[in-house]
């Protein structure tokens, strides 16, 4: 099983205001890119690569699938005695029952944001690539089938009403290419511009990395407001150290009618907020299909 990464909120959330990068250790920038199966607890400073195995003072940080301290891990000083949970809470990582806080994970794809390490695939094609309307059914259907048996009614019936508000409100859906077929509810206006991304059996994605380039999210109160928003839901906690990154939340959450009507109010603020800006022109469709009905 991949390991997880965790990282201190307060070392990212002051330091990166200041326009710092990423300190990948143990890890040179390489050591990402096969950071699925391994991956660090992380300290936002510099991207420095080790220059050898003595660097590798940062083993800890990397824990096992389900937030705990490897059963096999050792120092790198044989002569090293200090207990790694007692470390990582020094370092401002929470553990309950001897795992690692959740929220104060970060996912690999995360880490490879903030080196520069490329791009989800799903995002590109919102962004760059415009779906034909077969395209757009074949997936708008794939979509629909895998959260019907991937998802539990309760929860797959608020992501049907939230993506029936969004488009009934002058949004439009736009489909991943993956396996696993992502749903992003987008606003054309110039450049498209998305909350969340949808990914059916898992995961409602919040997309600061990509807002964090578009106006007027582009200013980091304005992904703070949206945070706020998402996070008066009960079972919501996004990181005020992942506003540049791409946090997320369980779908299942949303079977409690408290966290749905919280995800719709920030869908509605967004979309307020997008179309009243300045900059914001409605582009229309590009396609004969790309308003999609749900």
């Amino acid at each position: 099983m991949p390991e997880r990464v965790h990282q201190r909120p307060e070392a990212v959330a002051s330091e990166h205001v200041a326009g710092s990068m990423v300190e990948v250790r143990p890890a040179s920038i390489a050591c990402l890119k096969a950071a699925s199966t391994s991956s660090a607890y992380m300290k936002i400073e510099t991207v420095v690569p080790p220059s050898s195995f003595a660097d590798l003072a940062y083993g800890h940080r990397a824990l096992s699938h389900d937030g705990r301290i490897s059963s096999g891990f050792r120092w790198y000083d044989p002569a090293d005695e200090r207990d790694p949970e007692k470390v990582l809470e020094d370092e401002g990582v929470k553990f309950s029952d001897g795992r690692a806080d959740p929220a104060q994970h970060v996912a690999a794809s995360e880490l490879a944001a903030l080196v520069g390490l490329g791009e989800d695939v799903d995002v590109l094609g919102v962004e760059h690539v415009a779906q034909t309307a077969p395209e757009l059914g074949e997936r708008h259907a794939r979509f629909l089938a895998q959260l019907a048996e991937r998802d539990r009614p309760a929860a797959s019936g608020a992501i049907l009403r939230l993506v029936d508000q969004w488009v009934a409100s002058g949004g439009r859906l736009t489909f991943g290419s993956s396996a696993t077929t992502s749903a992003f509810p987008t606003r054309r206006g110039g450049a498209s511009i998305w909350p969340l991304g949808i990914y059916p059996g898992t995961t409602v994605e919040v997309g600061f990395q990509y807002l964090n380039e578009r106006s007027p999210f582009d200013d980091r109160v304005m992904r703070g407001k949206l945070r706020a928003i998402l996070n008066a839901a009960p079972d919501i906690d996004l990181p005020l150290a992942k506003l540049e990154l791409r946090p997320s939340f369980r779908i299942e959450i949303l079977a409690d009618k408290r966290n749905e009507d919280a995800v719709a109010e920030a869908l509605q603020w967004f979309m307020k907020v997008v179309v009243e800006h300045p900059d914001h022109v409605d582009t229309g469709l590009t396609t004969t299909s790309e308003q999609v009905a749900v």
